[in-house]
């Protein structure tokens, strides 16, 4: 039997093409149609490619977008999977069966105009495994750290470093306090303290959202994320926002007021996160990177505290139509020679300016 696919765009279609991995570890919030949609807009569209062949499954969720420059009517585009952690999922390992996928989502690039495409792999499920066939290049990045669920409390307290457990508690004896909630209410709190950081910062794009994102988040339902909010003496200091499926728990936004960072804010918020999820129902917390992939990056440091666990964050990349990427690509880099250092090694490169 050959294998077909289809491309889905709405959240029925979604749903149903996602009930084949309901029983699988693979289910997880970054695969969900609410989730893509927090990032579409007008200029990028959620879609999924779903491929089945002989009662195995592969399916692939990303962001559409027309070429800078360029309008729907040029039918110029390229991909990239939302911000956090996607990439394809199988039911299947068989090679020939990821072959026949990929080759069939090769050609649907070429046929729809669909020029290059970048990837963020999921670092707990190594979704990169995935990959066949040689049309995505997959890179290794960065480490990241997991943190094991299933142990009780104490032993999870038992793996933090010394220095991070001596933070906890002077937190802890200046008073600070954290609560979990849930609800519009709780994420318009978190957003106004993020978004207020985030400017003080002067923090680059990728990490500005708008305040009707965070009202969006709602969408992923009362059982797909939690605000953590640090406070002392009634004063808001500090947020966690996490995202949250059956299996997985992840760290997905956090900020914390500069002016207390001498009471160790963050340190109590991730402390009462991990405490919060420890001994439940979820196998893993999922903490992310650093700011780099230096080994030594500050904030890969300050997660590395809570946990000895580590992932592996691979990125992939693809061109499907090699003749109208490089002329786009020279075309960016004779206007911009001055981003060329700092960007001329991404596949999406012409979209900085």
């Amino acid at each position: 039997m050959t294998g077909r696919f289809r491309i889905v765009k709405t959240a029925g279609p979604w749903r149903k093409a996602l009930s084949f991995f309901r029983e699988t570890p693979q289910d997880d919030v970054y695969f969900r149609y609410h989730y893509a949609a927090l990032y579409a807009g007008p200029g990028a569209s959620a879609e999924a490619f779903h491929y089945a062949e002989n009662g195995n499954h592969f399916f692939f969720s990303y962001l559409v977008r027309p070429l800078p420059g360029f309008t729907l009517a040029d039918r110029m585009f390229d991909i990239e999977t939302p911000y956090g952690y996607g990439g394809p999922i199988s039911t299947s390992m068989d090679k020939r069966f990821l072959a026949g996928a990929w080759n069939s989502f090769s050609r649907y690039c070429q046929q729809t105009g669909i020029i290059a495409g970048f990837i963020r792999f999921h670092p707990v499920l190594n979704t990169h495994k995935f990959v066949a066939g040689g049309f995505v290049k997959t890179t290794a990045e960065r480490k990241t750290i997991i943190v094991d669920l299933s142990q009780d409390r104490e032993a999870v307290w038992a793996q933090y470093k010394s220095t991070t457990r001596n933070r906890i508690r002077k937190s802890e004896k200046a008073g600070v306090s954290v609560k979990a909630e849930s609800g519009r209410s709780a994420l318009e709190k978190f957003g106004r303290f993020y978004q207020t950081r985030m400017k003080e910062l002067c923090a680059h794009r990728d990490y500005r959202f708008a305040a009707d994102y965070f009202d969006s988040i709602s969408s992923l339902g009362a059982n797909g994320y939690r605000v953590y909010i640090a406070e002392i003496d009634g004063k808001e200091i500090g947020g966690y926002l996490i995202l949250l499926s059956d299996r997985y728990a992840h760290y997905h936004l956090g900020s914390a007021s500069q002016r207390y960072s001498y009471l160790c804010p963050t340190n109590k918020l991730m402390h009462e996160v991990i405490m919060n999820l420890a001994g439940g129902t979820r196998e893993t917390l999922h903490l992310g990177g650093g700011m780099s992939s230096s080994p030594a990056d500050p904030l890969l440091r300050f997660k590395a505290g809570y946990s000895p666990g580590r992932a592996q964050f691979r990125f992939g990349s693809f061109v499907s139509n090699a003749r109208l990427y490089r002329t786009i690509c020279e075309d960016w880099e004779s206007r911009n020679p001055h981003l060329v250092e700092r960007f001329g090694a991404r596949v999406l490169k012409y979209r900085y300016e």
